[in-house]
């Protein structure tokens, strides 16, 4: 069983973070009061009494210096008021589509919905969250193996999670690629674009170039196809999803014109409907970015487009059979989130997650 160890959190100015947290101990256990969140108030207090005004708490000034048990019961309000402030932001942003609530209104507890109540787009919005804390390098008590362990898995969820976002674009039908890009992988994947749109042949394995069978997925973890009145039509849009946790390198898994003409390539007819990129990461909007994504033909999907296409997620009326090629996003999403946590507990003296007996053979697999 793999131990998720957390430090004591100091970013006492960081309710995104702190809610992080406690949204993955709701997660985990069902409910999670404020007081289970392990926050070093004495270091926290520190910082906030050597620059005052950087925490907006100047007048605050000699309290903070003169008398650290008021000041610390200041701190610890202010972040609880806060952290719950947020929670209420992404209930009302979110609505159904956010996994948690106050328990019983309060401001102090907060609780997983029922299970009735916790759609996919709900535990896909918890996995976007988890992410400002997996990013605080200190904050994980783990040695480079084990966090390496950690985030290959955070991101091949991460995959699914970019995926589901994306079918509001347009609306979308899509699917994910896995992780096997193996021939007969390879060739599922574009047979059934072709079987989609309606035209299109893909090549057999014997007519690829060597460079073709040696090639993974060309950055590609998911394909969507537009739809319009609900179908798929000659005036649908192809959309081939890259996604990635690379921060300084995140540009390599933007889907450009010569990406997508090497997915082309594996066609002996192509389809009949125009391809573009879209490129995911869990990561601030970075302006610089936009219009290198623009010119490649790639839509930006960085944190604040994820959020906002979750706001808006639903069940929007589309074909059948297209509809359930969705619902298959929401249900292997669950599948995979329930084999991290499945038999998870926390020790919450050592503020320690307890990890499925079976994690460490699922992070080989991701």
């Amino acid at each position: 069983m793999m131990e998720l160890r957390l430090s004591p959190i100091t970013q006492i100015n960081d309710p995104k973070l702190i809610l992080s947290v406690l949204e993955l101990f709701a997660l985990v256990q069902g409910e999670a009061p404020f007081s289970d969140i392990d926050i070093d108030f004495d270091t926290a207090l520190a910082d906030i009494a050597a620059d005052p005004a950087k925490f907006n708490l100047d007048d605050e000034r000699e309290l903070l210096r003169n008398e650290p048990v008021a000041g610390r019961k200041l701190i610890e309000e202010i972040a609880i008021s806060s952290v719950f402030s947020l929670v209420e932001e992404r209930e009302q942003k979110l609505g159904r589509n956010y996994a948690f609530e106050r328990k019983n209104g309060t401001h102090n507890t907060l609780s997983v919905k029922s299970g009735e109540c916790l759609g996919g787009a709900a535990l896909a919005t918890a996995w976007l969250s988890f992410f400002e804390a997996l990013n605080v390098d200190d904050l994980l008590n783990l040695g480079k193996a084990e966090k390496r362990k950690i985030r290959m898995v955070y991101a091949k969820i991460f995959e699914i999670v970019a995926l589901m976002a994306a079918t509001q674009i347009g609306p979308s039908v899509g699917w994910w690629t896995g992780r096997s890009w193996s021939d007969d992988a390879k060739s599922q994947n574009f047979n059934r674009l072709c079987e989609l749109v309606g035209y299109g042949k893909v090549k057999l394995p014997e007519q690829w170039q060597e460079t073709q069978k040696q090639a993974n997925d060309g950055g590609v973890d998911g394909f969507l196809i537009t739809t319009v009145g609900g179908r798929i039509s000659s005036a649908s849009i192809c959309i081939a999803l890259g996604v990635t946790l690379q921060h300084k390198q995140r540009q390599k898994k933007k889907i450009g014109k010569d990406e997508r003409d090497r997915i082309l390539a594996f066609f002996l007819h192509r389809p009949t409907i125009p391809m573009i990129g879209a490129a995911a990461d869990p990561y601030p909007r970075v302006p610089v970015l936009d219009q290198d994504y623009a010119q490649a033909e790639c839509l930006y999907l960085h944190n604040e487009i994820l959020w906002d296409l979750f706001s808006v997620y639903n069940s929007i009326k589309i074909e059948d059979h297209l509809h359930l090629m969705n619902v298959k996003i929401e249900n292997t999403l669950r599948s995979e989130i329930d084999s991290v946590f499945r038999g998870g507990s926390i020790s919450i003296a050592g503020r320690n997650i307890k990890l499925t007996v079976g994690f460490d053979d699922y992070a080989a697999a991701a």
